[in-house]
């Protein structure tokens, strides 16, 4: 397991590397339907990161792009569709509750459970994309299971996650350049820096 001493170490000295990344990584967002496997070629190139591998920047994450292009759209979607839904199930009672409504209350805090199950199971399913090879199926099923068994390492994702959006959303529209330069990389960083190693542990030694 990295600590995070190491995971500013391994950072900081990335940053522009991560400039780079997070400008490649938003110009193949542009179809829209390509984000899912441009976020897969961003987290091939944060495991190198993370690994202190040579890479090549272009070519690497052009080649992972294409050839991940299918994989990493089956799983997006099904995943995309369940966070879309649990939002949706989570605003809704949000915005419906009242002072007196507990009901509501209780329904809006139990919808809140699965969603952020979902966004912590995404972070370790895109680096077992980038990683490993298995079927949608097993890379869902895997990335729920580790997002309970690996709390320390989902812990840091949630926040890292959180934390970031508060201050986009918060500071807007100054935050946009931050996310327009850094802000993609830097949190792809930061969950495959805290999950990976989970990933080696339990799937790639995985009898």
């Amino acid at each position: 397991m990295y600590h995070g001493f190491y995971f500013w170490r391994r950072l900081l000295p990335q940053s522009f590397e991560l400039l780079k990344l997070n400008l490649l990584f938003l110009l193949c967002c542009l179809p829209v339907i390509s984000i899912p496997a441009a976020l897969t070629a961003m987290t091939w190139v944060n495991i190198r990161l993370v690994e202190e591998k040579s890479y090549d920047l272009l070519t690497d994450f052009l080649h992972i792009f294409r050839t991940e292009f299918w994989c990493s759209l089956k799983a997006g979607l099904v995943l995309l569709a369940g966070l879309a839904l649990f939002g949706y199930v989570f605003w809704f009672y949000q915005t419906a509750q009242t002072e007196e409504a507990l009901l509501l209350a209780m329904l809006c805090s139990a919808s809140l459970l699965p969603l952020l199950l979902l966004y912590c199971a995404l972070c370790y399913v895109q680096v077992m994309l980038a990683y490993v090879s298995l079927s949608t199926w097993s890379l869902l099923k895997n990335g729920l299971f580790l997002s309970v068994i690996c709390l320390r390492s989902t812990i840091f994702c949630l926040l890292a996650g959180i934390i970031l959006l508060a201050v986009e959303l918060t500071s807007l529209p100054y935050s946009a350049p931050f996310l327009i330069l850094f802000g993609f990389s830097f949190w792809n960083f930061t969950c495959t820096y805290f999950t990976l190693p989970e990933i080696k542990k339990h799937i790639v030694q995985s009898p």
